[in-house]
């Protein structure tokens, strides 16, 4: 198995020489981002909307946080690949941030929490929590009004403590053949006002929280296993939305 694991990453980082170097290896005690022994191949990133930030590794165990102190910087997807081991926040100073393309993908089993600014520049959002959970605290600047997708096999957890913003035609979609949780738990009218599809999966909408226009979706006619939930005992949730079972 050790064997394998090694092969899996020198095949990724093979590829990643191939475009652009901005995949993180960890290896000093600080997660500040300048710091070049942190980044393969001990150069910053040539940052490109054409290749990911992929967190590969974390060589130092010491590192308990990321910070990214670069200035505003465009990526494809942020990736946390399977050998990525730790729960880590993604965090940066007040003039930091990524314009990203396609999505935000959590395939190492550690939840993984973002607290920097984003803003999504592509066709359809993609917020994957594949292996381990993906947490959102950060307001995802959507101005495009693009559609959100979220897919993943394992139950693991969308949580969007903050919001991706966007008009009445911006909708949320658990997709099809996958199994995935998306936690809501705020409540602000600029977010995904065209409502909720649970094609597979769980949509949890936590005290006070709100799906602010169109309907909730639960099913669209297919044999996927649907749920909806108003998750918190302790706090009063009212559902406005029309519920429909297809």
């Amino acid at each position: 198995m050790k064997t394998l694991h090694l092969l899996a990453v020198a095949s990724l980082l093979a590829n990643t020489f191939n475009s652009h170097a901005q995949v993180w290896d960890g290896e000093d005690a600080s997660g500040n981002f300048n710091l070049t022994n942190n980044w393969v191949g001990n150069t910053l990133p040539s940052w490109s909307s054409t290749a990911d930030l992929t967190f590969l590794l974390r060589n130092n165990p010491a590192q308990l946080s990321l910070y990214h102190n670069l200035g505003w910087q465009p990526v494809r997807s942020i990736i946390y690949a399977t050998t990525f081991p730790a729960a880590l926040s993604l965090q940066s100073d007040a003039l930091s941030g990524f314009d990203f393309y396609e999505r935000l993908q959590n395939n190492s089993n550690a939840d993984q929490l973002l607290e920097l600014p984003l803003s999504f520049k592509g066709t359809t959002m993609e917020l994957n929590p594949v292996a381990g959970n993906l947490i959102l605290n950060t307001i995802i600047i959507n101005d495009n009004n693009r559609n959100i997708t979220v897919a993943g096999n394992a139950a693991k957890t969308l949580n969007l403590q903050q919001y991706p913003r966007g008009n009445a035609a911006v909708g949320l979609t658990l997709l099809q053949n996958n199994y995935s949780i998306v936690a809501i738990g705020y409540n602000n009218a600029a977010s995904f006002g065209g409502g909720v599809s649970i094609q597979t999966g769980e949509l949890w909408i936590r005290g006070g929280a709100a799906v602010n226009g169109g309907s909730i979706r639960v099913g669209n006619g297919g044999a996927g296993i649907c749920k909806l939930y108003a998750s918190d005992p302790s706090v009063s949730t009212t559902v406005n939305n029309p519920i429909v079972v297809p």
